[in-house]
Order: C-alpha cells, then structure tokens, then sequence
C-alpha cells in the first residue's frame, strides 16, 4: 500500500497500482502452454513496441535461444522438448512456432476483460474444482469462486446424499 501511495504520488497516477497486469492460470495440456509462451511473448509485438521478438529487452524470449549462463535460471527445456525430442532441432522449431502467429482461440480468450482460472478440456477443469476448491476456497480472493463445482454436481451430490439418509 504504501510502495503504491509513493508511485502514484511521485507520476501522477491514481488507484491501485498493480491491478489487472499480473494473473496465474492453471494449465492442463501441453499444447496450451505452448500456445501461452508464444502469446506472452509476441505481446510486444501486438503492442506494436517492437518489430521484432529479439529487439524487446524485458522478454525471456531470447533466453530460449540462448546457451549463455546468465539464461540458466530459465526453465526453458520443457517448453523446446515439447517441439521437438531432438536437442538439435529445438531451437528452431521454437523459432518456427513463434513465427506462426497467435492462435485465434487464444486471442479471443485474452482479449476478454475476465480471463479463465484454470485453462484446460473439462475433465481437467473438473478435476482442479473437486480437488482443490474446498482447500482454497477464500473470500479474500474472488477469483477462487471459479474453483466451485458446477450447480448440477452439487444438486446431485446433495440429493444423493438426501435419499441415502432416508
């Protein structure tokens, strides 16, 4: 609270300071995430800050062309196994996979206002509610709501327990 009173004060600015620019998605598939490493970084390009991927200095992007050590702390083996079981070809069907453009499915999901908790087919959505929304329901934190199961799990849940009592 305080570090945003000072900021806002310091530029001019008004009201929180972080809200809506950071946001954690649960990720069930594989092919989902691949598609997330390429939105998030051709996000410059969208922008229109940057004419090219490797021209933008905040981006982990060229950290997964890179064999430098200072790229180390970069997890990035998962992301490139996933294109290719070939050491020597990953690289360049990273390369090839950035530069086939953002999928549609993921531009329409993310030019929405409210993005999705948990991103995946609807056994994984329904296996993250069952397991996880009686531990992490908070009502400090809205966008755990999204972890509650579906009304017709809980009418048949409840039934089922109803005619079992009687």
């Amino acid at each position: 609270g305080v570090y945003t009173q000072r900021f806002n004060r310091l530029h001019g600015y008004d009201g929180q300071l972080f809200r809506g620019r950071y946001k954690s998605v649960i990720v069930g598939e594989d092919s989902h995430l691949l598609e997330l490493v390429r939105y998030i970084h051709r996000n410059p390009l969208r922008a229109g800050m940057v004419d090219t991927l490797s021209t933008y200095k905040w981006s982990s992007h060229p950290g997964y062309l890179s064999n430098a050590k200072k790229w180390d702390w970069l997890n990035k083996g998962i992301v490139l196994a996933m294109l290719s079981i070939e050491k020597k070809k990953q690289k360049n069907a990273y390369l090839e996979f950035m530069g086939q453009g953002d999928s549609e499915q993921f531009e329409n999901l993310f030019a929405k206002e409210k993005w999705p908790l948990i991103l995946g087919d609807d056994s994984f959505v329904s296996w993250v509610k069952e397991t996880f929304f009686t531990s992490k329901q908070n009502r400090e934190i809205p966008d755990s709501r999204q972890l509650a199961p579906e009304v017709d799990h809980i009418v048949t849940t409840v039934s089922s327990s109803a005619s079992q009592k009687f």
